[in-house]
């Protein structure tokens, strides 16, 4: 991610899941990236990490749901409750996000017949998995932002986010590893 001087909630989501990705114990940028995500949620006033206190409205497409599978009576009993089952559904995709890629990934070195079969089957795989990626990616924002509808608003400007503790203009640990 640049450096913009106004953040919106897309951008949340993706300090939220680079916060999630170097979060494992003895990685030497969770704190890094965990102060930048706090910063982030503070300033939007959204812990992506945890359900909403209290549920919002619940989105049409649910309602429509309920109503065709359950009628008008469980309308109101799901409206506490839904944004469980789909803070449960965000917090699977950004872990399937993270896991996401083709057979191939994992080679820094391979024999012929499998360099054979990456020449053959590679370039159509990884354009499926990119879309695949990018599909999920936009649902994810997607089901986050009816969770949080305010904070998916916002826009965010750099001077908000050091009031929050997070400095934009400071460098992003390199996460490559070769640092």
């Amino acid at each position: 991610m640049t450096s913009p001087a106004l953040y919106s909630f897309s951008d949340v989501v993706q300090v939220w899941r680079d916060a999630r990705k170097h979060s494992a114990p003895g990685t030497d940028l969770a704190g890094a990236y965990g102060t930048r995500y706090a910063a982030f949620a503070s300033a939007f006033g959204a812990d992506l990490e945890h359900e909403p206190k209290v549920a919002p409205p619940m989105p049409a497409w649910i309602v429509d749901l309920v109503l065709e599978f359950r009628g008008s009576d469980d309308v109101e009993w799901e409206a506490g409750r839904w944004h469980t089952g789909i803070h449960r559904l965000a917090l699977s995709i950004e872990v399937q996000l993270r896991g996401l890629h083709g057979p191939f990934a994992g080679y820094m070195e391979a024999p012929l017949p499998v360099i054979a079969a990456h020449r053959r089957y590679a370039e159509s795989i990884n354009e499926r998995v990119e879309d695949l990626r990018h599909e999920l990616d936009e649902m994810l924002v997607d089901l986050l932002a009816e969770l949080y509808p305010v904070a998916a608003k916002q826009q965010v400007h750099a001077e908000e986010l050091a009031a929050h503790g997070y400095d934009d203009l400071a460098d992003v640990p390199d996460s490559d590893g070769w640092g």
